[in-house]
């Protein structure tokens, strides 16, 4: 919410600056507060484009000072790799029963309007406290997974499914932000070998027969590369107030490698938008 805020100050901030110099030149207000809503939206794309790959080289030099056995220092941000296992037992995901340590689910159907938008009936994700098995000791992982780095499946038996949501109390919410991770900060590191989750229910629906369904999640014994902040008090990587412990699947490859993918793909963009921004200035009134 905090960034979301930030986000809206730094776009207003940037449509006054560009209506207040268009007005000075006897503009049109309605044709400048057009223009310069379109200039303040790219260039806000820009700033947030060129923040990520900043944060990404950051989380480069994480990356390889975990490939080379570096131990993560007190109370910073810092990469590690290993093998994960859980530190009590593993969860079963809810769509193909499958064991893991975390994962996250959805079921959906395409909305009738446009034939390509998801509308979400039910979602959730789950997470069991686990440590990293790294070349210097094990490390917990004590927050809640970001996972966006791993593949999600589509899966095709409903028989799970409809288990699972006649078993479940799902809340009520049309909100689709379900990961609040400073609520679960204290929990993690004051109930560490519990399962902590949300189911969240969008519809009025009852099964899923009918909905594409999706879902990811890590495995217990697959080799990772964790990111987040390292508490020495408790021996393991810790959520922040803006984020949860981010899990690459290495699996023994050269991870370096999607980091400077998802770099370069984030920098193009990036330049794409400062770019349309700049034609806007140049080209207005």
């Amino acid at each position: 919410m905090l960034l979301l805020i930030k986000g809206l100050l730094l776009f207003l901030l940037l449509v006054g600056i560009h209506l207040y110099f268009d007005m000075k030149h006897g503009a049109d207000l309605v044709a400048s507060l057009f223009i310069s809503s379109f200039f303040g939206i790219f260039m806000l794309l820009g700033i947030t484009g060129t923040m990520t790959v900043l944060f990404e080289m950051a989380e480069l030099r994480l990356v390889n000072g975990a490939k080379l056995g570096r131990r993560p220092r007190d109370n910073k941000l810092c990469a590690i790799m290993g093998t994960i296992k859980p530190i009590k037992e593993t969860i079963l995901t809810p769509l193909s029963a499958k064991p893991c340590l975390a994962y996250e689910y959805n079921m959906h159907h395409v909305s009738p309007k446009d034939g390509s938008s998801k509308i979400f009936d039910f979602e959730g994700w789950a997470v069991t406290p686990s440590i990293v098995k790294t070349s210097f000791g094990e490390v917990k992982l004590l927050g809640m997974f970001d996972l966006k780095d791993y593949t999600r499946q589509q899966i095709l038996n409903y028989g799970n499914a409809n288990r699972y949501i006649q078993a479940t109390s799902f809340k009520k919410s049309a909100l689709k932000n379900i990961k609040s991770i400073k609520k679960y900060m204290d929990l993690f590191l004051s109930i560490i070998s519990e399962k902590v989750g949300e189911d969240i229910q969008h519809s009025d629906k009852t099964e899923a027969s009918g909905l594409i369904m999706e879902e990811r999640c890590v495995v217990s014994e697959s080799h990772v590369c964790a990111i987040g902040k390292y508490s020495a008090e408790h021996n393991g990587l810790i959520p922040d107030s803006t984020r949860g412990i981010r899990l690459l699947p290495s699996n023994k490859h050269d991870i370096s490698k999607d980091v400077k993918r998802s770099m370069a793909t984030h920098l193009i963009m990036a330049l794409l938008f400062i770019g349309f921004a700049l034609m806007i200035l140049i080209l207005g009134p």
